[in-house]
């Protein structure tokens, strides 16, 4: 099975209708965050950078309105999910608070992450990868300049 949280609406539009046929694949509209609320999603010319948090340098073409969720609190409403085992996190900045509302979750299932941090601050309010790496006591291994594995130790 597959989740996927996307909060441009275009993109989760154009998921749902890729995978509207497979029942194994549940796509949510919304973002994923610290805390339930709701936020400006930043949207960039090229949809690769859409962001909670601005860009630095960079004016963000629009700002969508969006619906924020906890992990913790959208898996808890899909209880036909089985447990996560692997967890990707791809947020442009935005990867912490993501890591801090899924503490739950984290704790419970340790899941094997894959966390996409930036080392260059090109963010507002961005956290670094130690952060990233300190805020549930992860182990890691260098994927990639880009991708930092981690497996919690809990």
């Amino acid at each position: 099975m597959l989740f996927r949280s996307e909060p441009t609406p275009g993109q989760a539009a154009a998921l749902r209708n890729r995978f509207r046929d497979d029942s194994a694949v549940t796509i949510c509209e919304l973002a994923l965050g610290a805390r339930p609320g709701r936020g400006f999603l930043q949207c960039y010319a090229d949809g690769t950078q859409n962001s909670l948090s601005c860009h630095v340098g960079v004016e963000a073409a629009t700002a969508v309105t969006v619906d924020i969720s906890t992990l913790d609190i959208v898996l808890a409403a899909h209880p036909c999910l089985p447990p996560p085992w692997f967890i990707k996190i791809d947020t442009q900045g935005f990867d912490l608070q993501v890591l801090q509302g899924g503490e739950t979750t984290l704790a419970t299932h340790r899941p094997l992450l894959q966390v996409e941090v930036i080392f260059a601050n090109l963010y507002r309010g961005q956290c670094s990868p130690t952060e990233v790496m300190r805020s549930e006591e992860h182990t890691s291994e260098l994927q990639s300049p880009c991708n930092l594995v981690c497996r919690l130790l809990l």
